[in-house]
């Protein structure tokens, strides 16, 4: 019978090969730059696809925003315009990032939400500013027209003084408010 004195897996063989292979020499080296490549791609392929989504979402939102933006078009009230939107627009914001589960998705919405919340506000004041406007001089037409009919129906001549004097006072608010000028109260005067 044999007997071995050394264990099999604790000693080294006999014979040592003295070979080194170069890093850069070797097949897998060849491969690096493929490698890299095909790992830079699908970097690129997936970054496209989370803009794409998040764009997607993104017009979905506006849409939304742009009803919402609608439902304030006729308030006069600027303050109170741009908090109902805030407020409205805010939990229905709020609702759909919370189902987005890809934080780079969420992060780039987020970006295009927050660019798009100055228009967004400007398009509001700008809308209100309107409304006030056209309000606004409903108000002066129809008070002119009411003095202007009391003034015609007066028979005292005190009392068409004063029905007068309501009248060029309302143009002159009316100036005021909107600046118009001396030029256009001369004129609202004189008719």
């Amino acid at each position: 019978t044999y007997t071995s004195k050394g264990r099999i897996t604790a000693e080294p063989t006999g014979v040592q090969a003295n070979i080194k292979i170069s890093p850069t020499a070797s097949i897998a080296a060849g491969l690096l730059p493929a490698a890299e490549a095909i790992e830079e791609y699908h970097i690129k392929q997936r970054d496209n696809n989370e803009k794409l989504q998040a764009r997607k979402t993104f017009y979905e939102m506006k849409s939304e925003s742009d009803e919402i933006i609608k439902k304030y078009e006729n308030d006069p009230d600027e303050v109170n315009s741009v908090n109902g939107y805030n407020e409205e627009f805010g939990v229905y914001k709020n609702q759909k990032l919370s189902q987005i589960k890809n934080k780079r998705v969420k992060k780039r919405l987020e970006d295009l939400l927050s660019i798009d919340q100055s228009e967004a506000v400007y398009k509001i004041k700008t809308n209100s500013f309107k409304a006030f406007e056209i309000n606004e001089s409903q108000s002066y037409n129809d008070g002119q027209n009411i003095l202007a009919n009391e003034y015609a129906l007066e028979t005292s001549e005190k009392e068409k003084e004063k029905k007068l004097n309501q009248r060029i006072e309302l143009a002159k608010e009316h100036g005021d408010m909107n600046i118009k000028g001396q030029a256009w109260l001369d004129k609202e005067t004189f008719k």
